[in-house]
């Protein structure tokens, strides 16, 4: 027997029953059997019985368990005219969990397209979405949702009004470049790209083109989090004098190269796109490879960093700044390796106005946290007397009731959003920028980068200015590793 524990919304999971208790769902459970349910928060039952086959055997199988934290709502009949049209660009293990968020967000949106460098990719979640569309519609011959291989193809369509981005992490930039002068909105996954300069870029085009575009950090989009910064940003328990933030980091990994044929449907020059073009191995074009290989992502200290330090800037009211100084200490994987990214690392970063953030991998994790028990992530706040710390996992505190705290009209509210993917939506419609928007992601990606040059670079210390957005008086060679070259024609 497995627990599920949510608050309202829809879960889907490889079982097959569940019987519900208060706010659980104690599934029995069958192997191989995904069930899909849409939940009431104020019922607690069931809305409506499990989807056909279509689920079953579906993205969401591959994408594993995802508990959604607000309510969905159930499918209705109706005119698609009020509905963004939305196209899926990657659709891997990240991009089929987001296309399975977006199509119970039906309400409010409809897939259009899907485009993947893979063809079985694409025609699965793109024959997923049809199927879903026919039996809600009760039009058996649905065909509304079309596949790409390239996605400038897509980006022509006059008909689409936002792309979702879930490429690796080379893509992210280039193509929402693109999507912004095309004039889409943009849901795009974290981090930002391979560089600093590049998310500068692609700011300066998204605010010139009035374009809305929402960074995937979807813990914004979480009551917990928001609890957790809403209390340090106001010094409920104390000024902050301390953060910890740690992150999941990939060590352990292993991966061998060998040359290998390209596979039948797989587009492998489109894949490879801006990054060099390197012989062909299944090792480099799966998940992890596409994470630790430098050529194609700075690792687990920007694709999961990422998102405690979202929280850290958004705690801390530096959305539109970041730390002034980095030092510390880091490591990468072993040589032989086909892996190369960083996969260790123990840094402090400070902030101009004296708070001390300890930005380290989880490995490390057990030297400094002592308070809470250690998951694959955290963010704590620390005063001199007091702490909050935050997670997936939950909310903490050194004092109970620290979290019971009663805030007033005078003290600052962070934006409240409970969906991640529905406050894109609505933010398209409204104009309103949406939770985490273009100028907190490059400040919190920034992070990332200067901690993956700093550890790069050999420097005993890197200094920055946040209103410049320049390293002060860089060692040579340094100042070069916030921008890469491009492979032509991908060059920004």
């Amino acid at each position: 027997m497995a627990t599920l524990n949510f608050q309202g919304g829809f879960f889907f999971l490889k079982y097959s029953r569940a019987k519900i208790v208060s706010n659980q769902a104690r599934l029995i459970l069958p192997k191989n059997q995904i069930c899909f349910y849409f939940y009431s928060q104020k019922t607690n039952k069931p809305m409506n019985k499990p989807r056909r086959d279509f689920i079953k055997k579906s993205m969401i199988a591959s994408a594993g368990a995802i508990v959604a934290p607000t309510f969905f709502h159930s499918c209705k009949n109706e005119s698609v005219s009020d509905k963004v049209n939305v196209a899926h660009i990657g659709v891997g293990r990240r991009g089929s969990g987001l296309a399975a968020n977006f199509l119970q967000r039906n309400e409010h949106a409809r897939i259009v397209a899907v485009c993947d460098a893979f063809q079985d990719r694409r025609g699965k979640v793109a024959g997923i979405a049809n199927r879903f569309y026919a039996d809600l519609e009760g039009k058996p011959d649905y065909k509304g949702c079309e596949t790409y291989a390239d996605f400038g193809d897509v980006l022509k369509r006059d008909d689409i009004d936002a792309v979702v981005i879930a490429t690796c992490d080379h893509w992210h930039v280039h193509i929402a470049m693109e999507a912004a002068k095309a004039g889409k909105a943009i849901y795009v996954e974290k981090p930002l790209g391979l560089t600093l300069e590049w998310g500068k870029q692609l700011r300066e085009v998204v605010r010139k083109n009035n374009i809305i575009l929402q960074y995937g950090t979807q813990q914004r989009s979480n009551a917990n989090f928001r609890l957790a910064s809403e209390l340090a940003v106001n010094e409920a328990f104390g000024k902050i004098e301390r953060v910890n933030a740690w992150s999941g980091s990939g060590k352990g990994r292993w991966a061998d190269f060998k040359t290998e044929p390209i596979p039948e449907g797989f587009d492998y020059d489109m894949w490879i796109g801006p990054a060099p073009m390197e012989p062909y191995s299944a090792s480099r074009v799966t998940p992890q490879g596409s994470f630790h290989i430098y050529d194609y992502s700075i690792g687990y200290l920007g694709g999961w960093g990422a998102h405690p330090l979202d929280i850290v800037q958004w705690g801390l009211g530096t959305d539109n700044s970041g730390p002034v100084e980095y030092s510390g200490v880091g490591g990468f994987f072993e040589e032989e390796n086909f892996y190369d990214n960083i996969n260790d690392w123990d840094l402090h970063c400070k902030y101009e106005n004296g708070v001390d953030m300890h930005f380290f991998s989880v490995e490390n994790a057990n030297k400094y946290v002592d308070y809470v028990d250690i998951k694959d992530h955290g963010t704590t706040f620390l005063s001199k007397d007091a702490w909050v710390n935050v997670g997936r996992y939950g909310i903490q505190a050194s004092d109970p009731d620290i979290l019971k705290h009663t805030f007033t009209a005078d003290d600052k509210r962070l934006y409240a959003s409970n969906d991640h993917q529905l406050n894109f939506l609505e933010c398209i419609k409204s104009g309103k920028d949406p939770i985490c928007n273009i100028d907190a992601a490059v400040r919190s990606d920034t992070i990332s980068h200067l901690s993956d040059i700093f550890i790069r670079s050999g420097e005993s210390i890197l200094k920055w200015n946040p209103e410049k957005e320049e390293i002060v008086d860089p060692a040579a060679g340094v100042e070069k590793m916030l921008d890469r070259d491009c492979r032509v024609p991908w060059q920004l």
